[in-house]
């Protein structure tokens, strides 16, 4: 799977991390990590897309780290909603 996947701002949700969560380049965890979010973290969603299984759950958000300009896909697995409805 390419760590370069298209996405675009298409939800306008939101949601919580659940524990100390890498936000990567790609929807897989081979992908290279950007940064990471503390638990509880607010993170605005834009879209979703599948990508690799995590813990059974194989859908990732791209979303954007409130009150900063980081970006990057979040494993739907830590978001406290389970992610964006919105398919990128």
């Amino acid at each position: 799977m390419d760590c370069s996947h298209p996405h675009s701002n298409k939800d306008s949700a939101s949601g919580r991390t659940t524990t100390v969560l890498r936000y990567r380049t790609g929807p897989q965890n081979n992908c290279t990590a950007l940064g990471q979010a503390a638990r509880g973290t607010l993170i605005y969603y834009h879209c979703w897309t599948s990508g690799e299984s995590v813990g059974g759950v194989s859908t990732w958000t791209w979303g954007r780290v409130a009150g900063t300009q980081h970006e990057g896909w979040f494993s739907d697995k830590y978001l406290d909603d389970g992610g964006s409805t919105k398919k990128c």
